[in-house]
């Protein structure tokens, strides 16, 4: 079972870091991993460093903006429509998402 796999070793944080460089899809970096989507999901979100994305400090850069806004074009009716727009942007988590999504609307006004 992929969820029973356990802590991540000092590799996995390593590949882990080389791989968020070149995928956006964290099932995919999951497959490479052997790692559950949401196991490499909370690794992710635990802040280690190793997807710059995913801490509240960062600015979303140009690309994260124009990925984010195809992909609510493209889920945006859907239901979970924030966990696959987070999915497909790869680096926010679904919350932040929403949140910049939010912002944006209003601050086009």
């Amino acid at each position: 079972n992929r969820n029973q796999t356990g802590r991540y070793t000092d590799f996995e944080v390593s590949l882990l870091s080389n791989l968020v460089k070149s995928s956006n899809s964290i099932t995919n970096i999951g497959k490479v991993l052997g790692r559950s989507h949401n196991s490499v999901h909370q690794r992710l979100n635990s802040d280690c460093g190793t997807k710059q994305g995913h801490r509240k400090s960062v600015r979303w850069t140009d690309e994260e903006v124009a990925i984010l806004e195809e992909a609510k074009q493209k889920f945006g009716n859907e239901p979970n429509q924030w966990q696959k727009i987070s999915d497909y942007v790869g680096t926010r988590t679904p919350k932040q998402c929403e949140k910049n999504i939010l912002y944006w609307s209003f601050n086009r006004i």
